[in-house]
């Protein structure tokens, strides 16, 4: 993507340069180059936005499919998997049951613990 807006301005400032020349008016010389200008950053904020939008949407995917698959295999083995920082890796946590008799009054109980705090 660097090289194509890098190509693009070259391209702007050689027209621009020739309009400029041709024409012998600063004024359109000027005006292509803060079209240009205008232009890079309405790509990068569309850009910007785009990746962010895909960021997100892959981070929720991970989530739900992390926790599809702890109930339909994991917890039935006192394992927990879950989407580390910004979904890049996946947390595995073995389940210590030493004050819980089971999976389920473990995660209600980190559960309760983290929403009343």
């Amino acid at each position: 993507m660097t090289f194509v807006l890098v190509g693009v301005g070259a391209l702007c400032a050689l027209v621009a340069v020739l309009v400029g020349f041709f024409i012998e008016s600063w004024f359109w010389c000027m005006f292509l180059i803060i079209l240009y200008i205008v232009g890079l950053f309405i790509a990068q904020h569309l850009i910007k936005q785009r990746q962010s939008k895909a960021l997100r949407s892959s981070q929720f995917l991970l989530a739900i499919f992390c926790r599809a698959e702890n109930n339909k295999l994991y917890l039935k083995h006192n394992v927990e998997i879950r989407p580390g920082y910004l979904a890049k890796w996946i947390e595995i946590n073995f389940i210590q049951l030493n004050e819980h008799p089971n999976t389920l009054s473990y995660l209600r109980s980190r559960f309760l613990k983290s929403s009343i705090d």
